[in-house]
């Protein structure tokens, strides 16, 4: 009976999923900066889940072209550090924060924007950024869908 329970749960979240973006999907494209605070900048690239789910939504990661799962914007042994100069020269037009924090902080963003010298930027100037917390998209088991629409919907606020 649990693979059948299971199946059925494929099933739901599927169709969730199909219902999230016949309501949700942005009808332009939006340049999209997405950065999960794992001790340091963690973002996405061309084979994460979370890069694959918001594009279906027209939200284009700057680094979805890069061939791996995540970047990373500090020093890892094995993976070169991403020179992150490279967010402000592609200037995004929204920036999706997840904190290492249950309760993300503004305040600790905006210091965190103004040390790399990101005030400039298109998003950060225009104050089109989402704050999540922790695990909310990093986290990918049947309730990435449901943190997914909770996504979909802040970013809706200031669009």
């Amino acid at each position: 009976g649990e693979y059948e329970k299971g199946l059925d749960l494929v099933e739901k979240i599927i169709d969730k999923f199909k219902d999230l973006v016949q309501k949700y999907k942005f009808k332009d494209p939006l340049k999209t900066y997405i950065e999960i605070d794992l001790g340091g900048p963690t973002i996405p690239g061309y084979f994460s889940h979370i890069t694959s789910s918001l594009h279906i939504f027209n939200l284009r990661n700057i680094f979805g072209d890069r061939k791996q799962a995540y970047l990373y914007g500090f020093e890892i042994p094995g993976y070169k550090a991403l020179d992150l100069s490279e967010v402000a020269k592609l200037n995004p037009d929204l920036i999706i924060y997840e904190s290492k924090s249950k309760k993300p902080s503004e305040e600790e963003f905006r210091e965190i924007m103004e040390k790399r010298g990101w005030q400039n930027i298109k998003a950060v100037a225009s104050r089109k950024y989402v704050l999540i917390p922790n695990d909310t998209l990093a986290h990918y088991g049947p309730s990435f869908i449901d943190n997914l629409e909770f996504v979909i919907k802040k970013i809706l606020e200031i669009f």
